[in-house]
């Protein structure tokens, strides 16, 4: 008898070792938002991860985030335009674009779908072994782009098809294709990630890996963008004064447009709310870096807003400036002609009234931009100068003596 009490007592501490903390009462009124967000090597996953704790975690009093692991960038596009209990992801505007042109998920793509924000640039990482000086090195050799249907695959395919290079492809996770290039079983392994990516942070690549340089050629500029790697990005793999040129592909956050049901419609607005008001905890060192590139009010040539993103940039004015638009870049391009535009919007309103509202002011003007970097630089330069001015004329007037 003895001897069974002490083994169901073993067994109990056991089973209170495995188990699970238990988790914190969610508020009443709390909404449980789903996010996919792709595979375990990308960024995506931890942006993710980081908003469920930053928006979750704290007071419980607003939307829960239930981060998701998806089967890659395509089938997570999938999942949110056919499943109901999908409410957000995470994926690459080249992709959304390619979707769009070949009719993937069916015609008319961009009625369905809706951008909330841009929330980084991921760069492209080659990392090569021997022999291997220059992309064209590449031709006829095999390279691993990751998990299958992953981002990291999609944008490596479309890149080596634009440059015209024909190469044998695996599909293995990032550490197992590396040490694939490291033996010479394999030339080189891609990563699409933001820098620094977490797989790639303080570590060191085994003799004879390098990260390998890729010009940008004009038959990039339409889908992606200019991209460097220095030392500040990774200490252990570049050296002190060199860097690495790349290219990088945009991050979107995106949603289903609303439906007649409306019940997934609330989980949205309610998510926007949240997130565009408390954007600024997201800057915390805990967080990925790259939350300080997230931009709030870029768009995407042929894309729609999201009603729900659309009605808050336009509800909320100077008071929120500081938190909801914190990128002074854009990674969508521009032309001259949209240059003009923009100015002429902002003369306009500076013309209908004495005391223009900066905000109202830069939110039509970047719609008008739409990605041209050095444009987006300069109008939000100008309405932080002008939130600004307008805050001191206001403080000055009210302490004024009598």
């Amino acid at each position: 008898m003895l001897i069974a009490v002490l083994a169901i007592s073993i067994l109990a501490d056991a089973w209170a070792t495995l188990a699970p903390l238990p988790a914190k009462a969610a508020s009443p009124d709390a909404t449980a938002i789903t996010l996919i967000a792709g595979t375990p090597e990308e960024t995506s996953l931890t942006l993710a991860n980081d908003l469920a704790a930053a928006l979750g975690e704290a007071t419980r009093t607003g939307p829960l985030i239930h981060p998701m692991i998806g089967g890659g960038k395509r089938a997570d596009m999938s999942d949110l335009n056919s499943l109901q209990s999908t409410d957000l992801a995470i994926t690459q505007t080249d992709l959304l674009q390619h979707m769009k042109s070949a009719g993937t998920l069916g015609p008319a793509l961009a009625t369905r779908i809706g951008i909330l924000a841009k929330l980084h640039d991921a760069e492209l990482h080659i990392l090569a072994g021997k022999g291997i000086e220059r992309i064209e090195d590449l031709a006829g050799q095999t390279v691993n782009l990751c998990a299958q249907g992953s981002g990291t695959e999609f944008t490596a395919r479309a890149v080596f098809d634009r440059l015209g290079i024909k190469v044998r492809t695996i599909n293995v996770a990032h550490q197992a294709g590396l040490a694939k290039v490291a033996s010479g079983e394999i030339a080189a392994t891609i990563l699409v990630s933001g820098k620094p990516a977490r797989v790639l942070e303080g570590s060191i690549l085994p003799e004879g890996v390098k990260l390998l340089g890729l010009p940008f050629l004009p038959q990039l500029d339409d889908a992606y963008s200019p991209a460097t790697l220095t030392r500040t990005d990774y200490p252990g793999l570049i050296a002190q004064g060199e860097r690495v040129d790349t290219l990088s592909v945009s991050v979107v956050l995106v949603a289903p447009m609303p439906d007649v049901a409306g019940t997934r419609n609330n989980r949205i607005s309610s998510f926007v709310d949240t997130f565009f008001s408390q954007i600024a905890s997201l800057h915390a060192p805990d967080y990925h870096p790259k939350w300080h590139d997230a931009n709030l009010t870029a768009s995407l040539a042929g894309w729609p807003r999201h009603p729900a993103a659309e009605s808050w940039l336009m509800s909320h004015r100077a008071a929120n400036a500081h938190q909801a638009f914190l990128s002074d870049r854009s990674a969508f391009t521009g032309n001259a002609r949209q240059i003009e535009t923009t100015q002429q919007i902002e003369a306009q309103q500076i013309e209908a009234t004495t005391d223009p509202d900066p905000m109202l002011t830069f939110t039509q003007a970047t719609r008008a931009a739409n990605g041209n970097p050095a444009e987006q630089e300069r109008l939000f330069r100008a309405f932080l100068d002008q939130s600004s001015h307008r805050q001191t004329a206001k403080t000055a007037s009210t302490t004024a003596a009598p």
